[in-house]
């Protein structure tokens, strides 16, 4: 009877990993500079590729960007796949009222279904700053 009471105890005591299916394989990104038009350094961004266990696919942006102030957030909007290429917009939004002036980060996490093959990924940024990328541009392959 202690046995199975211990049994028991184990199965529900053990915790269920709902991980998932495979582990993502990573791309990294290009940027369009703001001033010059021209490709410039990585950004801090990058684009992931998984299954998960419900059986779709998923793409992964995560990243950072630099903003002019603390207290920024972003907000992404999904534009659609044309030609292979996901294309999407990260808005940078500023603060409500008074913050801090100084260079910060606004970190960028998104998963978004994805069932279909993808070539690349579009971001443009929209901000209201002259300086940092409009555009970051990813090749999956």
């Amino acid at each position: 009877m202690r046995v199975i009471l211990a049994v028991l105890f184990l199965v529900v005591a053990l915790p269920i990993n709902m991980a998932q299916a495979s582990d993502p394989v990573w791309y990294s990104c290009s940027s369009i500079n703001s001033v010059t038009g021209e490709s410039e350094a990585k950004p801090d961004m990058r684009v992931g590729m998984l299954s998960d266990f419900d059986g779709h696919g998923y793409l992964l942006i995560q990243g950072q960007l630099e903003v002019p102030s603390g207290g920024y957030k972003y907000q992404f909007s999904n534009i659609g796949q044309h030609g292979g290429v996901f294309r999407g917009t990260i808005k940078l939004v500023p603060p409500n009222g008074m913050a801090i002036s100084m260079i910060s980060m606004v970190a960028i996490n998104e998963r978004l279904r994805n069932d279909n093959g993808l070539e690349g990924v579009s971001l443009k940024i929209d901000k209201s700053f002259n300086w940092g990328p409009e555009q970051i541009n990813c090749e999956v392959n």
